[in-house]
């Protein structure tokens, strides 16, 4: 859970009244009192539909990139590719970006687990193109490394933007 005393140093350290200050503690007091003890048993629940949502998404991602990958062999193709990775990326960090609870070993398999599994998802599909539609030219791992790296560079920036704005307050 969160350190509510830590935020309440901080709210009288930029200058709230006492009165706000007691009004702020008896919120997080309710909410702790409010707060089910089945509610963590529907945490790890929810984040295994978003898991499963996640590599479901991937799957259908890369299912509608076939044609892409087919068209555009050159350039495009991988700009085109990165730019669907991005825009999946940001998707999922606005999902993720909810999630504010989430303790190291979530953001460690976010960071690594989910770029790892996009890959080898990924690398399974573009060799089914390169014996199916014989595509010499294809480059699997630039491929690969474009998409898993994409995919995750919107979390990374917030990471790295959230710990810039830390470091500045």
């Amino acid at each position: 859970m969160y350190d509510h005393q830590k935020l309440l140093r901080k709210m009288k350290k930029r200058g709230w009244t006492s009165e706000e200050i007691e009004h702020a503690s008896i919120v997080f007091q309710q909410h702790e009192l409010k707060h089910h003890i089945i509610h963590p048993f529907y945490d790890k629940i929810l984040h295994w539909i978003i898991f499963l949502s996640i590599l479901i998404g991937n799957f259908l991602i890369f299912t509608f990139s076939i044609p892409i990958i087919i068209l555009f062999e050159d350039w495009f193709g991988y700009f085109l590719i990165s730019l669907i990775a991005f825009s999946v990326g940001i998707l999922f960090e606005l999902i993720i970006n909810n999630f504010n609870h989430l303790k190291l070993r979530h953001h460690l398999f976010i960071g690594i687990g989910i770029p790892t599994i996009s890959m080898f998802t990924f690398i399974f599909f573009l060799l089914f193109l390169r014996k199916t539609f014989s595509l010499k030219t294809l480059n699997l791992f630039l491929i690969c490394g474009l998409y898993s790296a994409f995919l995750i560079l919107p979390y990374y920036l917030r990471i790295t933007l959230r710990k810039i704005k830390k470091w500045l307050n």
